[in-house]
């Protein structure tokens, strides 16, 4: 099986695809700390969006980080991360699981979230 890190699918419907669930909905925080901070108001569905484990973080080593990619970039940068302590999501991960993700609307404008969707089975 190959790996392609960065290649992202993004359905235009909310939801599960067939086969996935719904793993965990988590909060995306240190924003005002990344490059992302000036426009978060672009931080909407459907953005491209993409985890990576970072057990090398000092201050988390169960660190989540965000990237975010609208269409017309041609790589990702970094939103933030997610809230501290996320031990399941990094080590799946680390350990090669593709996991979906999507923007969750934001109406207050000031915490922005993602649902992160697993496909069932081996």
């Amino acid at each position: 099986m190959s790996k392609e890190p960065d290649k992202i699918e993004v359905d235009p419907k909310r939801g599960p695809l067939p086969g996935e669930f719904l793993l965990s909905t988590v909060s995306v925080v240190g924003t005002q700390f990344h490059e992302w901070r000036a426009r978060m108001h672009r931080f909407v569905f459907p953005l491209r969006v993409k985890l990576e484990a970072e057990p090398s973080n000092e201050h988390d080593q169960w660190a989540v980080r965000v990237l975010a990619w609208p269409k017309d970039e041609e790589k990702p940068s970094q939103v933030g991360h997610l809230i501290r302590g996320q031990k399941t999501l990094s080590l799946l991960l680390q350990n090669g699981h593709k996991l979906r993700v999507e923007v969750r609307d934001d109406k207050t404008g000031v915490s922005p979230s993602v649902d992160i969707w697993m496909r069932k089975g081996p």
